[in-house]
């Protein structure tokens, strides 16, 4: 080992040496080099070699080579200023020898331990690479070195090598190709690109890579980009040198072309060549889609992700257009295909894509140099004809939006069919309100607002609302949203009262139910189909208990259900409290002492069933994490929280208070089963809930103690030591030691 570790001292030391020469080191900084260098080449040679030995050496090398970098260009200053002030000292008319110009040029010139330390730590990386074959991280990292140093040429290799051993790696394949491409810009301080322009690389690399990996979508889409960023490189050179659109003709070309005035014009492209053709239909994107979609044919986001890329550059219409229709003819049964046609309708209504600069389009400008002596009257009628015809393609938008989905409803009668086309209006809506400066803002609006009543009668009277819980309540809410409450909580009573509907047993059409009742009992609005009288303002209440007698216990959503009928009776019960007059006290009390129990026996079950809630529904609609009428979240702190203030604030009940988190915090498993597993939202209220009960228990002092309570400050220790715990348990060490710091302060 010793010797082997000698012998590749040995080969530096030419190196070096001519280093300390040049004065960029001294003699007892090369001799730290050496000793650094010989004590990490021993530890490369141990039996078991570790990463982290060769990333320190490489580190190492790279920081020496900095330094290198700095005094070799205060080197070079100084002995330009050196020889700036020896010229003036000669005078403008002295003649300087043949040796002195020699001396100037071997100073200035590189040598051999300029370039020595790059390539050393070449060396490391490509013995690291030995090592770790299969270990990409490696070749990313001596690639970006490669970069950093400007040896584009060591560059290519390592891509080679690394393509060689993970050929399954779509990255690299694009890595390199962009590379050959669109080269490296190696600072934010340089000009121009290091390296690449080679189209010709670029497409063989991504060729290989597409014969290896044929069904990589992230390959295809990036052979589709690349094709049209040349195209748009061989638009702007175009532009840039101001010729016309035959600046690809050759002489000879346009000699045969001048002698050939009658012949009928090459492929119909107006005169264009068979190589401007080719770019300017974008006939090379389309060939790579047709060659892409044969490999991976059913996939309608793969397809949609062409127009995607497609949108990123102008003049693309032509390749969009050949997407959507292969995406029509394809998958005229799938519920995505249908309302991604509609998405590029909206899309492509609105002008297309803006170009400025050379990617702008002339076509046609010639024709208007002749008229610029055109009067304004004449200018100004035109302009409003453009923009009458604007404002009557984009009401034509809304209009074929909904002419696609009334096909696609009849063609495709699916729960999921309306499901997605009822959304994609509802977002259409949202995305108009947003921009009321718009023109035709109120038709736009009008023409969709009054199709959505009629795609909901179309789903009713095909009885495929009640078939779905997902589009019985997505109903509601339009209907709710179009200002008819009285009809959304009739869709839902029906489609609960079908004893063949999954509604029946969904609970999240119960709650949303309740929730629409409630909201047309602060309206005041009668409900006869009900069956409950309009005066009643039970009913919410009435809906959740009988859901509870038909949702199981076992499904998740019969939490759900629990909380928010807890919620609603802890609303109600304190409205009744605070606005509670002297007539009809007696009955008051005893349906609010009545209510709490009820409460009481919620919050129980609550705690019981708490672990309920990440259980899943018998159908697939969501549950909430939020009740919509109160703003309360349904997690078991948030819930906690509530009660909490309930019972201080309103009821004056601190031994209650305490008796509800101690419940919670202490003697269920709550905090210690959940601590790990809880997310963000349900961790921040697990801590304002320990907040609020330590803020209570400091409020009290240890009056509590004098009175033989249990309060005070053996309640806000554990209290404290209880948060310091939760945190803890989630490696949350930074705010388990602010907790400690209170926990200090507050006690003493």
């Amino acid at each position: 080992m010793a010797e082997q570790v000698q012998e590749v001292l040995d080969r530096m030391v030419p190196a070096l040496r001519d280093l300390m020469d040049k004065g960029i080191f001294s003699e007892n900084e090369i001799r730290a080099i050496v000793t650094r260098r010989r004590t990490s080449e021993y530890l490369l040679r141990r039996r078991a070699p570790r990463k982290t030995d060769y990333s320190r050496y490489i580190e190492a090398e790279e920081n020496l080579e900095k330094l290198r970098s700095i005094r070799n260009k205060r080197s070079l200053a100084r002995k330009a200023a050196k020889e700036r002030s020896d010229k003036e000292c000669k005078g403008d008319g002295g003649i300087e020898d043949g040796t002195e110009t020699k001396k100037k040029k071997k100073n200035g010139s590189s040598s051999i331990g300029d370039a020595s330390i790059v390539q050393h730590i070449h060396l490391l990386f490509v013995r690291a690479k030995r090592k770790w074959k299969q270990d990409l991280s490696w070749h990313l990292q001596h690639a970006e070195f490669a970069k950093r140093s400007f040896s584009f040429t060591i560059l290519g290799k390592i891509y080679a090598e690394a393509l060689q051993i993970h050929p399954r790696n779509a990255s690299l394949w694009i890595e390199a190709a962009s590379h050959e491409f669109f080269g490296y810009v190696a600072s934010s301080n340089s000009y121009g690109m290091s390296g690449g322009g080679s189209i010709k690389n670029a497409r063989i690399l991504l060729q290989r890579g597409l014969r290896i990996n044929p069904t990589l979508k992230e390959l295809w889409l990036q052979y589709f980009c690349l094709e049209l960023h040349y195209i748009q490189k061989l638009r702007g050179r175009r532009e840039l040198l101001q010729l016309g659109k035959r600046t690809i003709l050759t002489d000879k070309d346009k000699d045969d072309a001048d002698d050939n005035d009658n012949d009928a014009e090459p492929n119909g492209n107006g005169g264009l060549s068979q190589i401007e053709a080719l770019y300017e239909d974008a006939t090379l994107p389309r060939v790579i889609y047709k060659n892409a979609i044969k490999n991976i044919p059913e996939d309608v986001p793969f397809r949609l992700a062409f127009v995607e890329c497609c949108r990123r550059f102008p003049k693309t219409e032509v390749v969009e257009g050949d997407v959507m229709s292969s995406v029509e003819a394809d998958f005229g049964t799938l519920e995505e295909a249908w309302i991604a046609r509609a998405t590029y309708i909206v899309a492509s209504g609105g002008g297309g894509v803006t170009e400025v600069g050379f990617l702008k389009g002339n076509d046609g400008d010639d024709d208007d140099d002749d008229d610029d002596d055109d009067d304004e009257g004449a200018e100004s009628r035109k302009r409003k004809r453009v923009n009458d015809n604007d404002d009557d393609n984009q009401t034509s938008v809304e209009t074929s939006i909904i002419q696609l989905l009334e096909e696609a409803t009849t063609t495709v009668s699916t729960s999921k069919m309306y499901i997605q086309s009822i959304s994609f209006l509802r977002h259409h809506l949202i995305q108009l309100s947003q921009h009321e400066d718009t023109h035709n803002y109120d038709d736009k609006m009008m023409i969709i607002a009054n199709y959505l009543p009629l795609l909901l009668q179309k789903s009713q009277s095909k009885q495929i609302t009640t078939t779905s819980p997902e589009l019985t309540i997505l109903t509601a809410d339009v209907l709710v949203e179009l200002g008819h409450p009285l009809e959304a909580a009739q869709s839902l009573q029906r489609a609960i009262k079908d004893a063949a509907s999954p509604c029946r047993t969904t609970a999240r059409c119960y709650i949303r139910w309740a929730e629409i009742s409630q909201r047309m009992e602060l309206l005041n609005q009668p409900v006869a189909a009900t069956g409950i009288t309009p005066s009643n303002p039970h009913r919410p209440r009435m809906i959740l208990r009988r859901a509870l007698d038909v949702i199981p216990l076992y499904d998740g959503g019969y939490y759900d259900l629990l909380s928010t009928l807890f919620l609603h009776l802890l609303t109600n019960t304190t409205t009744a409290t605070s606005s509670s007059k002297s007539r009809n006290r007696k009955s008051k009390a005893q349906r609010i002492a009545k209510e709490e129990e009820e409460i009481s026996s919620l919050f129980e079950k609550l705690i019981l069933l708490h672990h309920r809630r990440k259980t899943p529904t018998t159908t697939s609609t969501p549950l909430p994490t939020t009740d919509s009428t109160t703003g309360v979240g349904l997690y078991l702190p948030c819930l906690s929280l509530a009660y909490f203030r309930h019972l201080l604030f309103h009821k004056g009940d601190v031994h209650a208070a305490r008796r509800v988190y101690r419940q919670v915090l202490f003697d269920s498993n709550y905090v210690a089963m959940g601590s790990s597993s809880l997310e963000e939202e349900e961790v921040d209220a697990t801590l304002e809930f320990y907040e609020s009960c330590i803020a209570m228990e400091n409020s009290m002092g240890d009056d509590e103690i004098s009175r033989g309570g249990v309060g005070g400050s053996v309640a806000v220790r554990k209290l404290y030591d209880g948060v310091i715990g939760f945190l803890e348990g989630r490696e949350d060490i930074r705010a388990a030691d602010l907790f400690r710091k209170r926990k200090v302060e507050d006690l003493v």
